[in-house]
């Protein structure tokens, strides 16, 4: 008999709490005033017995290989035992913040944005994570 499929997802918001510049263009202007939509990080991961797949998902521009190296590193932290894949994409929206400082022709990074960014996409790794 095969092992089972299991499936988990978590989402969280990735809003920023204050304004901050959008990624997409330099000399766009410095900040958003106001917010239309929340910004989302979800996460599915399926998984049956030792071989998995984390797909993830952002409302970012460009999610960049820091963030993508963080979700990777946290999957092997919490599933040592799994060959897994992880998959990051962005949605490609021009109004997030950015979340790449190796790209500051599409825009500035603002440091507290990142930082929070990052904070969330280990917890959507690790609460995707089936141990």
């Amino acid at each position: 008999m095969s092992d089972p499929l299991r499936i988990r997802a978590a989402a969280v918001e990735i809003t920023p709490a204050a304004p901050a510049p959008l990624f997409g263009y330099r000399g766009r202007p410095p900040a958003y005033d106001a917010v239309r939509d929340p910004l989302e990080l979800n996460g599915i991961l399926l998984r049956q017995g030792r071989k998995a797949v984390l797909l993830l998902a952002a409302d970012l521009l460009y999610v960049g290989g820091d963030l993508e190296a963080l979700a990777r590193e946290e999957v092997a932290r919490r599933m040592p035992d799994a060959d897994c894949a992880v998959v990051f994409g962005a949605s490609h929206t021009h109004y997030a913040p950015a979340v790449d400082a190796t790209k500051p022709l599409l825009g500035t990074a603002d440091p507290r944005y990142v930082e929070m960014v990052r904070e969330r996409a280990v917890l959507v790794a690790s609460l995707s994570a089936v141990t």
